[in-house]
């Protein structure tokens, strides 16, 4: 060695090895050194500096730092990289990157554990544990826990709990969510998901907004929040928009405060067809209701919330009566003017109809021919 330039040293063409000996000479020496190619790019001080080297290993390692507490551990990782960065710690996984991060107490943050393709670039902070494809960037304190497919872009102090598969946080702030899949917030602030959360939730541009399984037994999916405040959606395929303060009241509705309509809106038409003795009627299923009375009928009113209106139209044909009528089976819970519901006889009538929770009050409208 002593005897040959370096410049004549037969060149080496192999895949890098964290492991192998590079000759170094420092300015103005005349003694030729030695050091690794794993601490070729390291300005390293102070700490843990541990890396465990693997076949088909290619890691870049450059740490800036001169804190006392700085760590770099990284062990049985593929294609790796940790730039510029205290406390990092990558472990069993592969294509994991730390780029630019910081916070070097004992090592634990910025940490990634376990799974495949994660990656923290320019955190201060940042988690991501026991999970695949997880991607974190420019997050204070943002944290994932377990899954797969998640990302967390522009967040503070936000984080995804266990199972929390396929779930996206994107300019986000404080968070939540204990463990829900398929979900999304952006553009928020507060957002908390309890009791394990469920599947399948959206949350946009909100302030407050809480996901509350509580009385789904902890379990709540396909739910949305979109443009609210302090609003909590707690019943299943349902969603909030434009509100503020509120808490969702049924399952399969849409939740809002105020709605302006700038052109038409329409109604469902439930055409019942002909009817006769006692009917169900099933007010879940529209707002406009259409009937042929064949004989005297007597309707029973069932599945209608509180602030439900309706339309039904009723065409006697012959001079049958309704004896009277009920909201799910229960006598005098519905109420008429003079106490009588009396369809024209072979002719339309009309009824406009409100529930307010306890009470269906119908106005009657008869004789209704063609012109």
């Amino acid at each position: 060695m002593a005897d040959i330039k370096i410049s004549a040293l037969p060149v080496a063409n192999e895949i890098w090895n964290l492991n192998e000996i590079i000759p170094v000479v420092n300015s103005g020496s005349t003694t030729t050194s030695k050091r690794t190619y794993g601490s070729l790019f390291s300005n390293h001080s102070g700490g843990t500096y541990t890396i465990t080297s693997t076949d088909q290993t290619y890691a870049i390692i450059a740490c800036g730092s001169s804190s006392p507490n700085t760590h770099i551990r990284i062990g049985g990782i593929n294609n790796a990289a940790v730039i510029s960065s205290r406390g990092a710690n990558i472990t069993s996984g592969q294509m994991n990157t730390i780029i630019g991060s910081e916070q070097d107490n004992d090592s634990s943050q910025p940490t990634i554990n376990g799974g495949q393709y994660n990656t923290i670039i320019g955190s201060k902070g940042g988690v991501s544990t026991s999970g695949n494809h997880q991607f974190i960037a420019n997050s204070v304190n943002g944290q994932i826990y377990g899954g797969e497919y998640n990302t967390l872009i522009g967040t503070q102090g936000f984080y995804t709990g266990p199972n929390c598969n396929k779930a996206a946080g994107i300019s986000v702030e404080s968070g939540g969510w204990d463990g829900p899949r398929y979900a999304i917030a952006a553009g928020g602030y507060q957002l908390t998901c309890t009791n394990d959360g469920g599947n399948d939730h959206a949350a946009l541009a909100f302030n407050g907004l809480t996901f509350d399984g509580t009385s789904k037994g902890g379990f709540l999916y396909k739910v949305l929040g979109a443009a609210v405040q302090s609003c909590t959606i707690e019943n299943d395929i349902s969603a909030m928009i434009a509100a503020s303060g509120r808490t969702t009241l049924y399952d399969q509705t849409l939740h809002t405060d105020n709605i302006h309509t700038y052109k038409t809106e329409t109604f469902n038409v439930v055409n019942v067809g002909n009817v006769s003795g006692a009917i169900d009627v099933d007010c879940s299923l529209g707002t406009i209701f259409t009937f042929t009375m064949v004989a005297d009928t007597t309707p029973n009113f069932i599945n209608v919330k509180e602030g439900q209106r309706f339309i039904f139209i009723v065409y006697n044909n012959g001079s049958w009566a309704v004896p009277g009528a009920t909201v799910n089976g229960v006598p005098s819970t519905v109420y008429a003017k003079n106490s009588t519901i009396s369809p024209s006889n072979n002719k339309y009538s009309k009824y406009t109809a409100t529930y307010d929770g306890a009470y269906m009050f119908l106005d009657e409208e008869l004789n209704f021919g063609a012109v």
